[in-house]
């Protein structure tokens, strides 16, 4: 199955096995390098991500599936 980042609402669960980061400082610097712009809500396992702008889906897509 094909997973690209949306303009969406992820909860930190399906952020952390889409970048394979569990903590969220970890996730959070591995957006801001991809160039991605996202609010996060809340604390610990109950963090909302908002993603606002993925510049470059193609680029986030072969990081996170293809390596």
């Amino acid at each position: 199955k094909i997973v690209m980042l949306e303009i969406k609402d992820y909860t930190k669960p399906e952020m952390t096995a889409m970048f394979g980061t569990r903590n969220l400082q970890g996730l959070r610097r591995k957006m801001e390098r991809y160039g991605i712009i996202f609010d996060v809500n809340g604390r610990g396992e109950n963090a909302v991500f908002t993603i606002k702008e993925v510049p470059d889906p193609f680029k986030i897509y072969c990081l996170t599936e293809i390596l």
